[in-house]
């Protein structure tokens, strides 16, 4: 049994009146530490769609742009070549290793999710046990 329970147990932000969230679980990868599993406010109205993206742009460290050609996707910083991020080796792997479609280097941080439709959804289950066969998350 881990004692770090931030990687068993998603990480949960709470939204404004303390709420927990029940939004699409993330895959986290940072550039420089273990990745982890959090899971976004719910989106589906205007205030919920604002509050889903304050976490996304926080988490990137600003606006967020989508790469990926499917079902998966992965958000990242979208001035990461201008602001010169960090490459993001585990992120790059991972993607490329789940077909994601990515052929340039990840940079900075990276939020695996999912889609349906316009929706942002949880990561894939597969995207996750691969990240934990392959040691990105623990």
């Amino acid at each position: 049994m881990s004692t770090d329970q931030s990687t068993d147990q998603p990480q949960t932000p709470q939204p404004p009146g303390g709420e927990p969230s029940t939004g699409p679980l993330a895959l986290v990868v940072q550039p420089d530490g273990p990745a982890t599993l959090a899971r976004l406010p719910q989106g589906g109205i205007p205030a919920q769609d604002r509050e889903q993206l304050a976490a996304i742009q926080d988490t990137l460290a600003g606006e967020a742009d989508a790469l990926g050609d499917g079902r998966w996707l992965v958000l990242v910083n979208a001035a990461r070549h201008e602001l010169g991020l960090p490459v993001n080796t585990q992120a790059t792997l991972l993607a490329r290793a789940v077909g994601l479609g990515i052929h340039q280097d990840i940079e900075g941080a990276a939020m695996f999710l999912s889609h349906e439709g316009s929706e942002l959804a949880d990561v894939s289950a597969a995207v996750v046990e691969f990240a934990r066969q392959q040691g990105v998350l623990r």
